[in-house]
């Protein structure tokens, strides 16, 4: 299924007939280092200003950031990148309640730096802490849900839930977040996760954007064009499944 999985969720841009998307990557490092900035540490703003897009490129970038849409099978364990919005726990609890996992790991700290949003209602906790919470209160047992609460971001989330659980016992993930970020974190998964685990995923979309709608206006194409730049950039440094390693050969 892994390798299956490799083929269907990605690719490189030339096979869907667009290499420019690669040469506008190499222009944004080029303009970040004119900047005052390294390519090697590449910042990359949350919504980087878009190239226009055509609409075999349109394709490609749903493929790639939102993946392909999959049909859920029972998994050992749900994995849930760790975010604040209330639909996250609403989705792990789906996948839940139709009983297509039986343990459900959360991971996510709590940034002081990070202004908390209107709808979280748990204070000051990590966001493990929090959908736990949420979690228990839509009845889901305790003692079936694990916390992370230390990591910062996806990266971390999956290094440091590797920490507390031991991923060589299962042999499939289903895992958890929101839609525009579902390539950028299945491929960080796959980067550090034994390659025998069979992973999948559930997502929900927030306000706005969707892999349908989201080049339809400015905002919501600079998230997935902001996105795609992550995919290369954290690619490039190994912090996850490069795009060119996961083409078929």
């Amino acid at each position: 299924f892994r390798s299956l999985a490799r083929v269907v969720y990605s690719g490189h841009p030339r096979e869907y007939g667009v290499p420019c998307l690669h040469r506008l990557y190499a222009q944004t490092q080029l303009s970040t280092v004119l900047a005052g900035r390294t390519a090697i540490r590449m910042e990359i703003p949350r919504k980087p200003k878009p190239p226009e897009l055509n609409s075999e490129q349109i394709d490609y970038l749903t493929k790639t950031v939102f993946l392909q849409k999959n049909d859920l099978v029972k998994a050992d364990i749900a994995f849930v990148f760790g975010g604040r919005h209330p639909a996250l726990g609403e989705c792990a609890f789906d996948v839940f309640k139709r009983g297509l996992c039986d343990r459900i790991l959360i991971a996510g700290g709590y940034n002081s730096k990070v202004q908390l949003p209107e709808y979280w209602n748990y204070g000051e906790v990590a966001e493990s802490v929090g959908v736990k919470t949420q979690l228990i209160g839509l009845g889901v047992p305790e003692e079936l849900i694990i916390t992370e609460d230390k990591s910062l971001n996806s990266l971390e989330n999956v290094l440091f839930a590797k920490r507390i659980f031991d991923f060589a016992k299962i042999k499939s993930i289903i895992l958890v977040t929101k839609s525009f970020v579902t390539g950028r974190h299945y491929r960080t998964l796959i980067r550090h996760l034994p390659n025998t685990i069979r992973i999948q995923h559930s997502t929900y979309d927030t306000p706005g954007i969707n892999r349908d709608n989201w080049h339809c206006c400015e905002s919501t194409r600079a998230l997935v064009w902001g996105e795609y730049l992550r995919l290369l950039e954290y690619g490039n440094k190994g912090d996850i499944e490069p795009l060119n390693g996961l083409c078929p050969t």
